[in-house]
């Protein structure tokens, strides 16, 4: 692989991910929320309680946009806080009914969105992308973690 294309998997990734979001957007008015928040939802419901500090650091995002949007998902209905009984310092979050129906419409629509795109594009073999990019984010995170 040369530089150029190198530099092209972030605009690849880019693309992807706004395309998927507008897709979403496209087809589910759900109030509140946005692509950074979607993923803050469906990542809080993969973990089923966690913290703000420990999502900032997993997902390599700062505090503060990850207080902005956890608040927009408490507003709205879609996660819940309570506060940790061993250090008060922190609280625990986790998804409310409304955030795992929403979740469950999500994965829904993105994974019908994901084999349409696969299809179109000829890829008969989604699930070697999907380890192959698991296994980069994987080095990414224990870089920056």
């Amino acid at each position: 692989m040369n530089d150029v294309e190198a530099n092209q998997i972030s605009r690849y990734a880019s693309i992807i991910k706004r395309s998927a979001f507008v897709e979403l957007k496209r087809q589910l008015d759900l109030e509140g929320l946005t692509a950074a928040n979607v993923n803050l939802l469906l990542f809080i419901k993969d973990e089923k309680r966690i913290t703000a500090r420990t999502i900032a650091s997993r997902l390599v995002l700062s505090k503060a946009a990850v207080s902005r949007e956890l608040n927009r998902l408490l507003k709205n209905g879609y996660i819940q806080k309570e506060p940790d009984q061993k250090d008060r310092r922190n609280s625990w979050l986790t998804v409310t009914d409304k955030g795992e129906q929403v979740c469950r419409k999500i994965n829904k629509l993105m994974a019908a969105w994901w084999r349409s795109k696969f299809k179109r594009a000829g890829i008969k073999r989604p699930q070697v992308m999907y380890h192959e990019l698991d296994k980069l984010v994987t080095a990414i995170l224990e870089k920056t973690v």
